[in-house]
């Protein structure tokens, strides 16, 4: 018998180094790749075994109660004199555990590649990875928790809102496309309801990155659900147009009250109907059905795939502008509170921004669903971002800024925290999270947490080096780790306590 509990396991399986460029300021800050060995369960509790899946166990946590004892400050290392609880304690979180005994070369390089994928899409329609463990037997990934079940779950649906459930799960295939990431598996299971009213996108299990350094690119690896894979799947070539193929199977299946539009007992007759393309809208569960509902399904279910339209293209459909009725339109007040917060959060101490990017990225949905209708209503494009001219339209909009073109361009460059050209949607609820939601002293005590690295009580410069994990032009990262500590450091001790840390969320800095 082969003992399966090897050396092999005994060395870290993910590469905490990611192929993404660190953004200029704070890197991969927001999610956090603990040291190898680091107990899971030292952070978390276990409530409830959601499934097993057969490579490992899928649990709902929630954050253990961590009582920070700290000593009375004094003026050599200002160091905190309250009691903080750990930070939404009572937030339940997602941990998947995968056993390492079941890590094939194959399997490991899909783990790794999951990963990396989610840490690079930042998106209000796609779910959140916050942390990932790893010990000698087991690697644990801390999720998001979307309590609302999959799409399966709330059949029947009207027109309307599968019309608003398309224009999320484009949005977030346009994000993945932009990323050059081809999900491969889109699929009503694998959209889930977050709240009420919006749905999220999982499962990057079978997701590839893609390149096109020379024309055009297609992949031949034969994976994803049967009844969702397209003609070309099956044929055994195909690019990301895939996904398009596979969400416009899910309107289908949404709009006919499940059923599927290519269906057969065996897999290889499914698979055979799927290769035909033939399809058919007439009949059971189509009657009550809109032309323009069914022009958009044709479109996404085109056979060739260069005539399939593409999520971009599918956000533009007349059916969805239809069913949009302006739900994310912005009244004045929100206007003006969202501008200012936007304006203002660039004149914070850097410290400051970086804890609100790890509060804003750990937030529960249900927290910030108000943050994101106004992302929506300001991303018009809905490709997930927020665009330069975006940008302006909304803060030139506001009744009280008075703000010319070259300052606005200036805060725009700003708030791009990634250098990419646009907002991102984490990079918008920092700045706006405070203004427009409720920061406690557990919220404070948490980011604080999460940068007091070495857990002494104080953030110092080696903190701030560990959590920005530079890995280039270390004289560059000396200097701008200094340059964030001196903004706050007013004893020049080199070291952050949690009273004056705390301090910075008093209030936002107002223009004089």
């Amino acid at each position: 018998m082969t003992d399966r509990s090897s050396s092999a396991v005994s060395k870290p399986v993910l590469d905490p180094t990611l192929e993404t460029p660190a953004p200029k300021l704070y890197g991969e800050v927001t999610v956090t790749q603990h040291e190898w060995g680091t107990s899971v369960w030292e952070d978390y509790d276990q409530l409830e075994m959601l499934a097993d899946s057969g490579t490992g166990e899928i649990w709902l946590c929630q954050k253990k109660t961590d009582k920070r004892t700290v000593e009375e400050e004094d003026d050599d290392n200002d160091n905190v004199i309250s009691n903080e609880t750990d930070a939404r304690q009572k937030q339940l979180y997602v941990i998947k555990t995968i056993d390492k005994n079941f890590l094939s070369g194959m399997f490991a390089k899909e783990l790794r590649n999951e990963v990396d994928i989610l840490r690079q899409l930042d998106h209000p329609h796609i779910v959140r990875i916050y942390g990932v463990y790893e010990d000698l037997n087991s690697i644990y990934l801390v999720m998001e928790y979307c309590p609302g079940g999959d799409l399966t779950t709330r059949f029947p649906y009207s027109e309307a809102q599968v019309a608003r459930i398309m224009t999320q799960v484009l949005s977030a295939v346009v994000c993945c496309h932009q990323h050059k990431v081809v999900h491969r598996d889109l699929k009503l299971e694998n959209i889930t309801w977050a709240t009420e009213n919006t749905v999220k996108l999982l499962d990057f299990g079978y997701a590839q990155k893609y390149r096109r350094p020379r024309g055009d690119y297609t992949m031949k690896m034969d994976v994803g659900t049967t009844y969702t894979l397209s003609p070309q799947v099956i044929e055994g070539e195909y690019s990301e147009r895939t996904d398009e193929w596979g969400v416009g199977v899910m309107a289908y299946m949404l709009l006919t009250g499940g059923t599927k539009p290519f269906d057969a007992d065996e897999n290889i007759r499914l698979r055979d109907e799927i290769r035909k393309g033939k399809y058919s809208m007439d009949g059971q569960g189509w009657e009550n059905v809109s032309q323009e509902a069914k022009d958009f399904v044709s479109s996404l279910l085109e056979y060739k795939e260069e005539k399939r339209i593409t999520a971009e293209e599918a956000l533009e459909s007349p059916w969805l502008k239809f069913h949009d009725n302006n739900q994310e339109e912005l009244n004045e007040s929100v206007i003006d509170t969202v501008a200012e917060a936007l304006i203002t959060t660039v004149q914070v101490p850097k410290l400051k921004r970086l804890s609100m990017l790890i509060l804003a990225h750990e937030a529960a949905e249900s927290e910030i669903e108000h943050l994101r209708k106004a992302f929506a209503a300001m991303d018009s494009t809905k490709d997930g971002t927020i665009r330069l001219q975006e940008f302006q339209s909304i803060i030139q909009n506001s009744k009280t800024l008075n703000i010319g073109t070259d300052e606005l361009t200036e805060v725009f460059q700003e708030l791009d925290l990634n250098d990419t050209g646009a907002i991102c949607y984490t990079d918008f609820l920092s700045a706006t999270l405070e203004s427009m939601a409720k920061i406690d002293k557990n919220m404070v005590a948490e980011a604080f947490d999460r940068l007091d690295v070495e857990s002494d009580g104080v953030i110092d410069k080696e903190d701030l080096q560990a959590v920005l994990a530079f890995d280039s032009d270390r004289e560059a990262a000396q200097d701008r780790v200094e340059e964030i500590l001196s903004e706050v450091d007013t004893n020049h001790s080199g070291k952050i306590g949690f009273e004056t840390f705390s301090s910075m969320f008093d209030d936002v800095p107002k223009d004089d």
